[in-house]
């Protein structure tokens, strides 16, 4: 990068910074940056100087590598944002990502784990490595990623004083920081106090409600393994990974209470709309749903 380019780079993370992003978004947006900005230097082009039609080139050339569209999507977003910072800078004249429209690409369908099959895993969990403290940890991030519906950072950097097992609540920080307050119920709570002791027995050091033996932090990786091997551990085995049973949590939340707000709050969104999407209902649920309930069946005439 030239020195300009280095400068707008730097301005527009350290701005992402201030807003308090993960360092997980933060290095997925550095690293989508360096994708154009290779791009633009094979085309003896900077970052700053291109046009809407190279930024078009750009985007086809990834369609003919076979990107997915929602890959894609996803660059292009983030370019929007860095070019729109840039020009309220002034840092550039124009915006060369202006007008150019998303990639139409087909909805993935986002499966969700039913509870039937989520309280198999658990059982199998607790029977097989029954007070050892691996699976008690994995047991608690199931029980506690299910009942708050949070994040997989949220969950994997929740510490011993956000959590209050009296009052059944935990504090988490979610993006940007913003906090929210969520509870559990007292099953798991009771499984809490549990893993708690065995924790103080081991004598694991720091802060970390989740954490290693010697206390370090976990990272995304080793946590979508945890999961994954809980899923095997029953027959048929359940796939399963962290966001997979945040869905699944706010779906089952959902067809329990009907309140997509108070789901929306819970799960730290803040757009409705995501929210919407999570909560996806088919053709098939809705007919279902009037099987057993229509509007005027319930007004009992």
């Amino acid at each position: 990068m030239n020195p300009h380019e280095t400068l707008a780079v730097d301005s527009f993370i350290f701005n992402c910074e201030a807003k308090r992003l993960t360092d997980k978004t933060l290095s997925v947006y550095q690293e989508r940056l360096d994708y154009l900005i290779r791009w633009a230097a094979e085309k003896d082009q900077s970052l700053l100087t291109l046009q809407t039609s190279d930024v078009q080139q750009y985007l086809l050339s990834l369609m003919r590598r076979g990107l997915a569209g929602i890959t894609i999507n996803g660059r292009l977003k983030l370019y929007r944002q860095f070019y729109r910072y840039l020009l309220s800078q002034e840092l550039i004249g124009h915006d060369p990502t202006g007008g150019i429209p998303l990639v139409r690409c087909e909805r993935r369908v986002r499966p969700v784990t039913s509870r039937e099959d989520l309280k198999r895993v658990i059982r199998a969990v607790r029977r097989r490595r029954r007070g050892q403290f691996f699976g008690l940890r994995a047991e608690i991030m199931l029980m506690l990623g299910y009942d708050t519906m949070c994040r997989l950072n949220e969950l994997i950097s929740i510490r011993l004083d956000d959590m209050s097992i009296r009052d059944r609540t935990v504090r988490v920080f979610g993006k940007g920081r913003k906090e929210r307050i969520l509870g559990f119920a007292p099953t798991t709570a009771a499984r809490l106090l549990v893993y708690l002791a065995q924790r103080a027995k081991l004598e694991i050091p720091g802060e970390l409600l989740f954490s290693t033996k010697r206390g370090r932090r976990l990272i995304y990786r080793n946590v979508r393994h945890i999961f994954e091997r809980c899923g095997q551990l029953v027959d048929p085995p359940v796939a399963l990974a962290p966001h997979q049973l945040r869905r699944s949590a706010a779906t089952h939340y959902y067809e329990d209470i009907g309140n997509i707000m108070l789901i929306r709050n819970i799960l730290g969104h803040s757009d409705v709309t995501t929210t919407q999407q999570y909560l996806k209902v088919e053709q098939q649920d809705v007919l279902r749903s009037y099987e057993r309930r229509t509007p005027v069946s319930a007004l009992n005439i």
